[in-house]
C-alpha cells in the first residue's frame, strides 16, 4: 500500500504558489533543474517536501510537532485564490462574484469565522481588477475585447460599432433591453458628457422609470448622428436575423410547421420551443398565444 501523500496547489496571499499536504501549507524554498523544495510556511518549523520540476511528489522529511495543521487557513487560501481567478476573468460585480464563491465554497465555521465581509474584501479585489481591466483608449482605433461584447450570460451586447471619417459610434444592448425600451410611450435620453473618452463626443444613456436600457458612444452630437442612432436601435430585430445563422433556422423552421401533417404541428412546435434562442421568445409566446 502506497504512503505516498496527496499534495495540491494554491496561492498565498501575495499571489505565490505554495504547496499543500495534509493540512500544512508549504512554501517554495528552492528550485532546480530537477527538482523543487518546498519548506513548511511556519519560519519555526524545519518540515520539508521535495517535488521533481513537474510537482510530482517525491520525498517528505521533518515533522510538524512544534505546530499545529491550519485546515481553515488552507480553505480560506484555496477561496481567495477562486476568487481572484473570477475576478480577473469574469465582468461580474466584485460582490456578486464573493457572495456566489462563498456559498459555493461551504466553508467550515472556523473559516466563515475568520474570512472578510464582501465590504473588507472589495478594496483588494477592485485593485486586481482594476490592473486587469484594459485601459480606455486614447483613439477611436481599438479593439474591443470579447468579454465586453457579451453580457454575464454570454448574450450579445454590442448591438452597434461604425467607423466613419475617423469617428466612431458604439451601441451598446441586449435584445431584451431594446424590447422593453421600445414597449414605453415615453422615452427618456440622457447625455453624460463628463463619461466618454476624448476622442468620443457624447455617452447617452436610453431610460425607462430611471432604469437604463441601452448605453451610446458617438462622435458628435448632430442630428445625422443621432438619426443613425435611432435608426440602428429600431433596425435590430432585422440585424439579429440577418447575422444569426440559428436564428434564421428556427424561423424557417416555424414556417414550415403548416406543411407538416396536422397530428404533427403541436409536437414539432413544442420541440422547437423547447430549443429556441432567448432572443426568439416573444415570437414563440406570440404564436403560442395565437
Amino acid at each position: 500500500m502506497s504512503n505516498t501523500p496527496t499534495i495540491t496547489f494554491s496561492q498565498c496571499n501575495k499571489g505565490k504558489r505554495v504547496l499543500v499536504c495534509d493540512g500544512y501549507v508549504y512554501h517554495l524554498n528552492k528550485l532546480c533543474s530537477k527538482a523543487k523544495y518546498w519548506r513548511c510556511g511556519n519560519r519555526l518549523c524545519a518540515a520539508v517536501i521535495h517535488t521533481d520540476i513537474n510537482d510530482e511528489f517525491k520525498v517528505r522529511k521533518g515533522d510538524h510537532s512544534n505546530h499545529l495543521s491550519s485546515p481553515a487557513y488552507i480553505e480560506i487560501l484555496s477561496f481567495k485564490s477562486n476568487i481572484k481567478q473570477c475576478v480577473v476573468t469574469e465582468a461580474t460585480p466584485i460582490g456578486r462574484i464573493y457572495d456566489e464563491e462563498l456559498v459555493k465554497a461551504q466553508l467550515s465555521q472556523t473559516a466563515l469565522s475568520v474570512v472578510a465581509s464582501t465590504q473588507d474584501a472589495k478594496s483588494s479585489l477592485n485593485r486586481i481588477h482594476r490592473l486587469e481591466t484594459p485601459r480606455l483608449p486614447i483613439t477611436c482605433r481599438f479593439d474591443i475585447p470579447t468579454l465586453y461584447n457579451l453580457t454575464i450570460n454570454v448574450e450579445r451586447f454590442l448591438l452597434y460599432d461604425k467607423m466613419r471619417r475617423n469617428k466612431r459610434n458604439l451601441i451598446f444592448a441586449t435584445g431584451d433591453q431594446l424590447r422593453v425600451l421600445f414597449k414605453a410611450k415615453q422615452i427618456l435620453m440622457d447625455g453624460t458628457f463628463s463619461l466618454y473618452p476624448h476622442f468620443l463626443n457624447n455617452f447617452t444613456r436610453f431610460m425607462q422609470l430611471s432604469f437604463p436600457f441601452a448605453f451610446v458612444l458617438l462622435a458628435g452630437r448632430s442630428g445625422s448622428i443621432y438619426k443613425e442612432m435611432l435608426q440602428q436601435l429600431e433596425e435590430e430585430p432585422d440585424d439579429i436575423y440577418k447575422d444569426d445563422a440559428n436564428v434564421r433556422n428556427f424561423c424557417r423552421r416555424l414556417m414550415a410547421l403548416p406543411f407538416l401533417p396536422l397530428y404533427e404541428v403541436d409536437f414539432a412546435f413544442e420541440e422547437l420551443a423547447e430549443q429556441r434562442p432567448n432572443v426568439l421568445a416573444p415570437l414563440f409566446i406570440y404564436f403560442d398565444n395565437y
